[in-house]
């Protein structure tokens, strides 16, 4: 049988606001076997390298304290974890190229397709938190990498 566990919280809000001796003995006392992790998105607050720092230090203990592969920690991204100053200021950048050469300027509303910018520090927490098994986050091709989950021993 599968039991599935959800933690409802922001990682984020977990280390900056608890710590994280609490919540690793809570989830252990629980008597919870972890073999998967999912965590679906909201890690950061504001979803620059700062946030990143205290998002790292906290994922980084649950290989040790779960006894789990860091590969069987699926993390997808939410939309606090992309830096949308970044993404705007890349809007801005783009526009004010445009119409520099008298073209027409790109629509506000379309700004959501500056993925390289928005999830620069996304990328660069995920792709070191992965670097021992050389996963890589690619915000253009999927925000989602295969996962296969073994269960009742059927991969």
């Amino acid at each position: 049988m599968v039991k599935i566990e959800i933690l409802g919280k922001r990682i984020f809000y977990l280390e900056k606001n608890l710590s994280s001796y609490k919540f690793f003995s809570s989830v252990k006392k629980s008597g919870v076997k972890l073999d998967y992790i999912i965590i679906t998105g909201d890690l950061a607050n504001t979803g620059n390298s700062k946030d990143y720092e205290i998002v790292n230090t906290f994922l980084s203990k649950f290989p040790s304290e779960f006894g789990i592969d860091r590969k069987n920690i699926l993390i997808c991204p939410g939309n606090h974890d992309i830096n949308w100053r970044k993404s705007q200021q890349a809007f801005h950048n783009h526009a004010a190229s445009l119409l520099n050469k008298d073209e027409e300027a790109p629509n506000e509303n379309k700004s959501f397709i500056y993925h390289k910018e928005k999830f620069e520090d996304f990328k660069q927490f995920y792709d070191n938190f992965y670097s021992d098994d050389n996963l890589k986050f690619d915000p253009v091709i999927s925000v989602f990498r295969d996962f296969n989950i073994q269960l009742d021993g059927a991969a």
